[in-house]
């Protein structure tokens, strides 16, 4: 994170683990830097997704399947 930081670079998350890890490295990083959310996995997921929102992260979630938007 602290060489990307001039570039905005942003990590992408597939699990849970992964985003919380995500979410602490973001907290040092640059503002503008992107959290993706790679796919739903379940509504949990979800949430943790709008509650980084509250931590002002800025978050993109990816559907990967069709079905995913049902959630």
């Amino acid at each position: 994170m602290k060489f990307g930081l001039a570039f905005h670079f942003g990590l992408e998350s597939g699990s849970k683990s992964e985003l919380l890890l995500a979410m602490s490295c973001l907290c040092k990083g640059n503002p503008e830097a992107l959290l993706v959310y790679n796919g739903f996995k379940d509504a949990n997921y979800i949430v943790f997704a709008l509650v980084t929102r509250k931590f002002a992260l800025n978050t993109m979630i990816i559907p990967e399947q069709e079905e995913e938007l049902d959630q």
